[in-house]
């Protein structure tokens, strides 16, 4: 029992290792972007490695101090229905942004242009 729930703290402990990494990345990317869309992606991006890492580090907790009444099982599902969310979120605006600036119509169009253009060279 005592192996296990070390290796799991391990285990998350080095998850939340990699979390605390992404996030510092990720901010100093954020602080090099000017305003606009693609830092609101990054914004998303900073809100979802944040609540990992607050799930990372609850699972240390509740590895350390055997948690699993389930007001602390509740607790996890709020991390990852909260992740979700905001995937969610990040998900729709991106499908609104290719609706606006996506150019799949018109590939196909592009396409048969320049082999017309080859074909006559």
């Amino acid at each position: 029992m005592i192996k296990i729930v070390l290796n799991e703290a391990l285990i998350s402990f080095a998850t939340a290792l990699i979390g605390v990494i992404s996030l510092t990345l990720t901010l100093k990317a954020r602080s090099k972007l000017s305003a606009g869309t693609f830092k609101t992606y990054v914004n998303y991006y900073l809100a979802i490695s944040l609540l990992l890492l607050g799930f990372a580090i609850w699972k240390i907790m509740q590895a350390l101090f055997n948690l699993t009444s389930f007001r602390h099982i509740y607790t996890e599902y709020a991390f990852l229905s909260l992740i979700f969310i905001i995937f969610g979120l990040a998900s729709r605006k991106m499908f609104i942004m290719s609706k606006e600036f996506g150019f799949s119509e018109k590939t196909d169009k592009i396409r048969k242009i320049l082999r017309k253009k080859r074909l006559r060279s």
